[in-house]
């Protein structure tokens, strides 16, 4: 699996773990709906600061949402 693709796995299971959709994610970080979707697509690398956004809104660590921590998550 590529890092784009990992990251997108990631963020698709935080989502579901939180029990949050593509547009209440979108809503809480304060991006668009259509930029949530790409990610999840696995179509773009997402920006420092759009990972910091995404984590913030999901409650799990930067680390952890880019793959370089295993549990943090729970």
């Amino acid at each position: 699996m590529d890092e784009l693709q990992s990251f997108a796995a990631r963020l698709d299971r935080a989502m579901k773990l939180k029990g949050i959709s593509g547009g209440m994610l979108a809503i809480k970080s304060g991006m668009s709906d259509r930029m949530v979707r790409n990610y999840l697509k696995g179509k773009f690398r997402p920006s420092a600061d759009s990972v910091k956004k995404l984590a913030g809104a999901l409650g799990v660590s930067i680390d952890w949402l880019m793959g370089t921590e295993e549990d943090g998550d729970d």
